[in-house]
């Protein structure tokens, strides 16, 4: 019989220009991290999970770590960016709690008591779990825009969303599938992508930011700064609330697994800023014309996709460690940003 489940409804936009291998991959790669999802079966409505939900529901935190080193290793091949972005968002949500009424079958086909999630008690393979979906979304070029491409339109909005995911390809970066996520996380973006946000554009490193932001909360230096808290249920992320609420160790406040999230964030960050250095600092002078303007504009793009990152994760920075070495960081980020941008700027001086 068929059976079709979360985003299936709109998988004619994943097979334009993606290889028959990568396809297939994610067709073996979803039995392994589907989350606990409704499936229609006939006239019937049936939930099942992967293995990887499974794992979890069952406190198999070990093995559940195991499984997302392995997906890490698989996705990784896959060269179609929206197909790995999607990879690593179908992980997160495999720390989904269901409720109680949900009766559901997984793929080892283990009694589970609905009743009971064991995904409180998965707090290292959630962290894993945070840090590949990262991965998988690119780390920043999630949330990088890219230039419009000349004398096709003025600005990002008044592209086509197929068109912006064609061009977005070329460069190499995702763009984001709202169906892909739950549904309060779906209204939330729709709504952010009507203020002007690149048709919708949210990197998972982005969405995990604001999770991140949204569990702690704003911290106390900055509670002039910011009027209001961030919202909470649309942008919560189990894996997230799981890695906040994790034992600390004897001693400490701050649970490990908190501090390690935290560090994927700045890897991502530093990775990204030490693109753009390069780029400024060995690419830009050689250039001309049409061909500088691209790179500067390119540019321009990664340093802002860093910026809102940054700004995101600045607020709740004393929170997740502490002897506050995760703030430091993002103070030394800001330094470079700053160090970055002024070269840019000149370069725009000298050669506009």
């Amino acid at each position: 019989s068929t059976m079709t489940g979360a985003g299936e409804k709109d998988t004619h936009d994943i097979k334009e220009g993606v290889s028959n291998e990568d396809m297939e991959l994610r067709r073996v790669l979803k039995a392994v991290i589907s989350p606990i999802v409704p499936y229609r079966n006939g006239d019937k409505v049936v939930w099942r999970g992967g293995l990887l939900s499974e794992l979890v529901a069952h406190c198999m935190d070990m093995e559940a770590t195991e499984c997302c080193d392995l997906l890490e290793s698989a996705a990784s091949v896959i060269e179609d960016p929206d197909i790995r972005q999607q990879m690593g968002v179908y992980l997160l949500r495999c720390w989904d709690y269901v409720g109680p009424e949900v009766t559901w079958t997984g793929i080892l086909g283990l009694e589970h008591d609905c009743s009971y999630s064991g995904s409180q008690n998965c707090s290292k393979s959630a962290s894993k779990a945070l840090e590949v979906a990262i991965a998988l979304g690119g780390h920043l070029d999630g949330d990088t825009p890219i230039p419009p491409p000349p004398k096709a339109a003025d600005s990002f909005d008044d592209l086509p969303r197929e068109t912006l995911c064609r061009h977005r390809k070329m460069f190499g970066l995702p763009l984001s599938r709202f169906t892909d996520w739950p549904e309060n996380h779906i209204d939330h973006m729709e709504r952010i992508a009507k203020s002007g946000n690149e048709a919708g554009l949210f990197g998972n490193l982005q969405k995990i930011s604001q999770a991140l932001l949204s569990q702690l909360g704003i911290g106390a230096n900055f509670e002039g700064t910011f009027k209001k808290q961030p919202p909470r249920t649309s942008v919560e992320i189990s894996c997230v609330q799981i890695v906040a609420s994790a034992a600390p160790p004897t001693g400490f406040l701050v649970p490990r697994e908190l501090g390690s999230t935290a560090n994927y964030i700045f890897q991502s960050i530093d990775a990204s800023l030490s693109d753009v250095e390069f780029v400024v600092q060995k690419m830009l002078s050689p250039l001309r014309g049409v061909d500088l303007e691209l790179v500067q504009n390119f540019a321009c793009c990664r340093l802002f996709g860093a910026s809102k990152i940054i700004g995101t994760v600045t607020a709740c920075a004393e929170e997740v460690d502490d002897v506050g070495s995760f703030a430091a960081l993002l103070l030394r980020s800001c330094k470079r940003f700053y160090g970055i941008h002024a070269k840019l700027v000149l370069s725009h001086a000298e050669k506009p």
